[in-house]
């Protein structure tokens, strides 16, 4: 797949918005929104920033703990590959893992990884204090690891909350080993966890050397898509492990925005939808895709 995605014409444009709404109502209902209001921002490591929101009063809190309760961030600023583009959204969702919480408080924490550039969520950081106010949508549990005797966790920088969220809310086996590219001061120490800590662009390579990767028979893994791409095919193909024994997101791309990553998603919705495909079909075949 190229790096280069094509440019979005106003044509096509107005195609892929008759994809959005069909998928707003197949999910027309399943959806909540709240206000966040920030009340802290402060730096979580050195390439990490921490922002502590409250929720209203009567918030439901029990939707936004546990472990790995992704949602999205509506940050209010348009992406840039939908400038001049008529109909298109006037915000850029992101989405992002509850980093901690506090059900007394109704606040949630949202850590931030710091990169170059002018994006949405970096501009949005940049001038968050305490009572800038965004809405967050959709809280939910993501996917969480597959139960086996032998655990191994992949993780790069943007999977740290959930790992850490995992690790401390959801049961893990007495063998678990946590194969990351993170910085050592994003990760505390885990109880019961062995950590191997490798660079990000070996992540993926070093999963296929690690030791107890031929001996797990459960895996999770979250990360940039070129290198859980390189994770799935050495678990399913090389080692022929089922589906059953693996949970992966490969929810990002090098070099690629996440509106242009989202615009590549729905040109392959509407593909599969003129082919006849049902919804359901389609996310069946997202999910066995090599292409994660």
């Amino acid at each position: 797949m190229s790096d280069a995605p094509k440019p979005l014409t106003q044509e096509e444009a107005n195609g892929l918005l008759e994809v959005v709404q069909v998928l707003e109502k197949e999910y027309a209902g399943k959806i909540a929104h709240v206000i966040f209001t920030v009340t802290e921002v402060f730096p979580r490591a050195k390439k990490m920033v921490r922002v502590r929101g409250q929720l209203p009063e009567g918030t439901d809190m029990s939707v936004w703990t546990g472990p790995n309760v992704a949602f999205s961030l509506e940050i209010p600023i348009p992406a840039e590959e939908l400038e001049g583009i008529e109909g298109a959204p006037q915000t850029s969702p992101r989405r992002y893992t509850v980093a901690d919480y506090d059900v007394a408080a109704r606040t949630l924490d949202i850590d931030f990884v710091l990169h170059e550039g002018d994006t949405p969520a970096m501009l949005w950081l940049r001038d968050a204090k305490p009572g800038t106010t965004i809405e967050l949508e959709s809280p939910r549990v993501h996917f969480l690891p597959p139960k086996g005797e032998k655990l191994v966790l992949v993780a790069d920088s943007t999977a740290v909350p959930a790992v850490l969220r995992i690790c401390a809310e959801h049961p893990l086996p007495a063998q678990t080993t946590l194969l990351t590219s993170a910085a050592r001061d994003e990760l505390p120490e885990l109880a019961g966890v062995k950590t191997v800590f490798v660079s990000e662009e070996a992540l993926g390579e070093e999963f296929t050397k690690l030791p107890e990767t031929n001996a797990a028979d459960a895996l999770w893994a979250a990360g940039e898509q070129g290198q859980m791409r390189i994770v799935r095919r050495h678990w399913r193909k090389t080692l022929g492990r089922g589906k059953e024994q693996i949970a992966i997101s490969g929810y990002w791309r090098a070099g690629i925005s996440a509106t242009a990553r989202d615009i590549e998603g729905l040109r392959g919705i509407r593909d599969a939808l003129v082919a006849g495909s049902s919804l359901a079909e389609i996310t069946a075949a997202a999910e066995e895709s090599d292409d994660v």
